[in-house]
């Protein structure tokens, strides 16, 4: 395998980790919808994204963002924005 390969087959294991963690914790909230916030705060994925010499800091939930959208192209999970707020579930199959 080379390291393109590597690179993408370990962001895709972050996916369907975070995947089943939807899972286990949607039969805790209304309609099974998971607050984006509630996932990327329990698994620590609000991350700095820019080199330490960059004046803009802080930590952002970008990978999250990156996962969902692959757990989204693999029609495994819902998204839903309320106002300001976004929310994931686990598609029923």
């Amino acid at each position: 395998m080379n390291r393109k390969d590597a690179i993408h087959s370990l962001v895709n294991l972050i996916a369907y980790e975070v995947y089943e963690f939807i899972k286990a914790n949607e039969n805790e909230y209304k309609d099974r919808w998971v607050p984006a916030i509630y996932i990327k705060d329990s698994l620590g994925l609000n991350l700095n994204a820019v080199p330490n010499a960059n004046e803009q800091q802080g930590a952002t939930g970008w990978l999250f963002g990156i996962v969902a959208r692959i757990l989204e192209d693999d029609k495994l999970v819902e998204y839903n924005n309320t106002g300001n707020r976004a929310f994931y579930r686990s598609k029923k199959t």
